[in-house]
Parts: structure tokens; C-alpha cells; sequence
């Protein structure tokens, strides 16, 4: 049986797991088990890219060929159709949110569209918001819902805010700028957003990670600075996240990063071939943490478990011939549920 979770999930390839029953505790060591869901159980194709369990329980998978919704028993599947006005308007889906009245936001390589829940169609912005926001039709890769309902969609061209305005998904931009009257990280290309319980949005670019500061309007950079140990592993940021006891962790192509405090120091961990317990690969592409409080990362050499006691790692690698392990080591999305499974897209 589904339990609702909210989580916004970054680009990931390519299929999907689920544990079958949690992670264990820290300091246990049996194997995890996972079931497997592919293409030939009725997904639309196995590369997945981003991952949502709604408030209603339903489980939405985007993909590079339509957006998938699976109620425990089937899949539902979402393709882009010319003749039909009312569907979704690409089949490259990236990034999936759900918004109070229970519509799902969805970013795709043609631009914001959302799912009318009531109506069980799409809409997408009307043109006098896309007058005010050309961003809009651009590939978006992010798509988040904050504490005040407030839409942030994030682009190959920068960040837009809208209120959402109705169950219909008519939209209201926000008018947001820095503390020098600029318009909010335009002219990078944005690949994560997430906000801490501070309110702070935490805007992850391939030229590294911002905050911004919603109070004082001033945002901050942090970056790779090559004579610094303690900045930044590398500025390519795939994912961040915060965990249970408050802290940011940042994964980027580079090497996964955790912040020690607000003046932007940061402890790197990376893949060391030598160390069974560094992380499993050092490119970073999802960070969760299931109901246990065990920080789990996705990377694209198999799954890593934070363990705090020893600041190392348990890895859960690929194995062949397993049937229920691991089957592909590719990991980039992941979400873990009120349930206590954590779903995982891998390639296959």
C-alpha cells in the first residue's frame, strides 16, 4: 500500500527499484533486496529521469519517451500527441513537482507544462505569462514547490518564480531580484532547486551553487577554488539535499560535498579505488534519506550509504546475476517514501 511523499528528484537515467523492505539499520550489514519494474511491466521505457510519489499515493516517472503514473498494479502512460491539444507537450520528461491543489508540475525539453489532476489533462502557461517568462519554453530541468506554494522553475537559461493561482494552474510571475536589482540567476543553466528549513532556495548551476537569501534578497555563490581544500569539489552540481540534523549536502560530477557551516567550508568525499568504504564513484547525481535517517547517494558506480560514526561509506554495488540486488551500477534518481522504500532509477 502507497503512503504520500513530496520530493522532487533531479535529472536521472533510466529505470526504476524498489526496496523491498527499507534500509537496514547503520551498523547492519545484510544485503538489500530490491523488485524491479521495467519496460516490460509497462513503463514507457526504462530510461528514467525523475521520480514523484503524489499526495493521492500514485507513483510518476518521468522518461525520454512520455511520463508514466503507476497506481501498485499498472502503468498509465503520458505521450506527446499532435492531435491532441489537451496532452503533454514533450516526451523528454526532467523534473516533477505537486502543487496544493494537487496538479503535477512538469519540466520537460519543450518548456513547463502541468497535469489538471480534476480534468486528467495538461495546460500549459498562457502567452501572456510567456510574454513575461520566454524562459518558460526553454528545457526545463528543475521544478519545485516551496513553503509558500510558490513555483520555481529552473532552465538552461535561468530561474522563474510564479504564484500559482487557482486548481487550473494559472500562474502569477513573482517579480524576484538580488541585492543589486538583477533578475535571479539568469543566463546560467540551472540543474537543481531545493529549499532548506530556513527557507533558503539552493540553486545548483554547472558553474556552481547558489543561495539565496529570501529575507535580504542577496544571493551567494560557492565554487571550486583550486588552492582551497575546503571549497566547493567541483562547480558541474547535479544534486542537493539536506538531511535530517540540518545539513546541505551538494553532489556535483566531482565528488560529493557536505557543508560545515554558512561561511562555506565544505568535507569532500570522493571514490578512492583503494578504500571499499569511499564513496562509490565520484560523479554525485541524487542524495535521499529514507525513514531511518541513513543518507543515501546515488552515483554512477552504484549506491553509497552515508555512515556517520566512521564519516565513510557502505556501498550497495552492482551484481551479476542477482535477481533481486542491484542490476545496473548507472544510479541517478532516487525517493524514499513514508513507507520505508526507497525507489532508485538506474540504466537498465
Amino acid at each position: 500500500m502507497f503512503q504520500p511523499v513530496k520530493s522532487i528528484c533531479r535529472k536521472g537515467i533510466f529505470l526504476l527499484f524498489c526496496f523491498l523492505t527499507g534500509l537496514p539499520s547503520k551498523g547492519q550489514k545484510e544485503a538489500l533486496r530490491f523488485q524491479h519494474y521495467t519496460a516490460d511491466d509497462g513503463l514507457s521505457q526504462n530510461m528514467i529521469d525523475c521520480i514523484l510519489k503524489d499526495s493521492k499515493g500514485y507513483m510518476w516517472f518521468g522518461t525520454w519517451n512520455g511520463l508514466n503514473r503507476f497506481d501498485g498494479y499498472s502503468f498509465a502512460v503520458y505521450r506527446q500527441n499532435q492531435r491532441n491539444k489537451d496532452g503533454i507537450i514533450n516526451n523528454f520528461i526532467y523534473a516533477l513537482a505537486e502543487d496544493r491543489f494537487g496538479n503535477i508540475w512538469v519540466g520537460t525539453a519543450a518548456g513547463l507544462t502541468v497535469y489538471i489532476y480534476k480534468k486528467d489533462r495538461f495546460s500549459t502557461p498562457d502567452n501572456k505569462i510567456i510574454a513575461k517568462s520566454p524562459f518558460l519554453t526553454r528545457r526545463t530541468n528543475s521544478v519545485s514547490i516551496d513553503h509558500n506554494g510558490w513555483l520555481w522553475t529552473g532552465t538552461d537559461r535561468g530561474v522563474d518564480v510564479f504564484k500559482i493561482e487557482d486548481e487550473y494552474g494559472n500562474l502569477n510571475k513573482i517579480g524576484l531580484s538580488d541585492n543589486r536589482n538583477q533578475g535571479i540567476m539568469e543566463g546560467y543553466n540551472i540543474t537543481s532547486i531545493f529549499e532548506d528549513t530556513n527557507y533558503n532556495i539552493w540553486i545548483g548551476t554547472t558553474d556552481g551553487v547558489f543561495r539565496y537569501n529570501r529575507k535580504t534578497h542577496d544571493i551567494r555563490r560557492y565554487g571550486f577554488i583550486p588552492t582551497r581544500l575546503a571549497s566547493l569539489s567541483n562547480n558541474n552540481v547535479n544534486c542537493i539535499f539536506q538531511d535530517h540534523k540540518g545539513n546541505v549536502w551538494i553532489g556535483t560530477t566531482v565528488g560529493l560535498n557536505r557543508m560545515t557551516d554558512s561561511a562555506g567550508l565544505f568535507v569532500r568525499y570522493y571514490h578512492i579505488n583503494s578504500n571499499p568504504n569511499s564513496l562509490a564513484h565520484n560523479t554525485v547525481m541524487s542524495i535521499t534519506e529514507d525513514i531511518k535517517g541513513n543518507l543515501i547517494v546515488g552515483t554512477l558506480g552504484g549506491l553509497s550509504i552515508y555512515q556517520e560514526k566512521s564519516d565513510d561509506f557502505r556501498n550497495q554495488l552492482y551484481q551479476l546475476n542477482t535477481s533481486y540486488g542491484l542490476n545496473n551500477e548507472f544510479v541517478n534518481c532516487l525517493l524514499a517514501d513514508e513507507a520505508g522504500n526507497v525507489w532508485v532509477g538506474t540504466e537498465r
